[in-house]
């Protein structure tokens, strides 16, 4: 995963990135802190792969028409 849930020195729970973490994440739950982090990473791979399939549009490698899925499944 991209991010993971950590715990703070307040005992309280946050998303982290690396040694950073999202102000906004904090919560006292690890569940919800471990469910906001697979969030955001899948919403990061996402995007990720919309920018790689965009540069393969823009090299000419793969055909606008194609459909996607049949690359990430």
């Amino acid at each position: 995963m991209k991010y993971k849930a950590g715990q703070l020195n307040n005992g309280k729970w946050a998303v982290l990135t690396g040694s950073k973490y999202f102000t906004e994440s904090v919560t006292d739950s690890k569940q919800t802190a471990e469910r906001d982090a697979l969030i955001r990473s899948m919403q990061w791979y996402y995007a990720m792969s919309e920018e790689a399939w965009q540069a393969g549009i823009n090299a000419g490698i793969i055909d606008h028409s194609e459909d996607r899925t049949d690359y990430l499944c």
